[in-house]
């Protein structure tokens, strides 16, 4: 009976020594995309006259872990287009802008594998100008128009911790008696524990109208933002410390053989 047991100890043993890793793996995923695009100043009366290049495109994209690894990057154009990457072991982001169209890009993302781990990304395009509406004295409305779009997703696997991604559109206006920004929209998803999953996506028009001085400097900066966050925290059982175990066990087991024996 003892050597039977024995045996079937040894047994699982093995099966564990080789299926423990493939059990003991953690997920945390967090993504997010952000994008601007037709943007447009338009005055009721009187016409916009940009003072520098059409417009300056700003990147910037950043990418961090627990591990040590950081890698940062930053990119500008005069007219044109701008692109940054970062990149990390379970982390990237990118960040683009093109001052041709109009447009702008923030992308995260953070895919985490392996236990006790944390990682964060941001991703983030803009574009900058300085204007002045001419044609008239006193003040006048000017509509600001842009149109939005974003997507986020968070999942959380057996052993992950935390997951949360974030997207964040600003038009800020920087001007006398000015309230920036003129307009904002901040989407958020968060999860807290393990085995669970959300996302959402919207498209969306943004509006609004500014009484604004005829002559007078305004600067005005426009960003679309994505950032992410993931943490794995429960340890990797070890084959070789879980084979250890089994080792003790069975010694234990055969010294009571032989107590009964004797």
């Amino acid at each position: 009976m003892i050597r039977n047991r024995i045996a079937l100890c040894a047994l699982f043993l093995s099966a564990a020594c080789c299926f423990l890793p493939r059990a003991a793996r953690a997920q945390a995923f967090a993504s997010s995309i952000l994008q601007f695009s037709n943007v447009t100043i338009t005055p009721d009366s009187g016409t916009v006259q940009f003072l520098g290049p059409p417009w300056t495109a700003n990147a910037f994209a950043q990418a961090q872990n627990s591990l040590g690894g950081s890698d940062s990057n930053s990119a500008s154009s005069l007219g044109g287009a701008a692109n940054a990457s970062a990149a990390v072991t379970y982390a990237s982001a990118n960040g683009n802008a093109n001052a041709a169209t109009l447009a702008g890009t923030g992308i995260s993302t953070v895919n985490i594998t392996v236990p006790f781990v944390q990682a964060s990304s941001v991703g983030r395009g803009s574009l900058t100008n300085s204007f002045v509406v001419n044609g008239g004295t006193g003040t006048v409305n000017v509509t600001f128009d842009v149109d939005i779009s974003g997507t986020l997703g968070v999942f959380t696997g057996v052993f992950g911790e935390m997951a949360d991604t974030e997207t964040i559109f600003s038009w800020d206006l920087v001007g006398p008696g000015i309230p920036t920004p003129i307009l904002f929209r901040q989407d958020f998803l968060h999860i807290d524990g393990p085995n669970q999953t959300a996302s959402t996506s919207f498209t969306t028009h943004l509006s609004t109208v500014i009484a604004l001085d005829f002559g007078t400097t305004y600067e005005a900066t426009i960003t679309a933002d994505s950032e992410s966050l993931g943490i794995t925290s429960v340890p990797e059982v070890s084959p070789a410390f879980a084979c250890l175990i089994g080792m003790v066990v069975m010694a234990g087991l055969l010294r009571r053989s032989i107590r009964v024996r004797a």
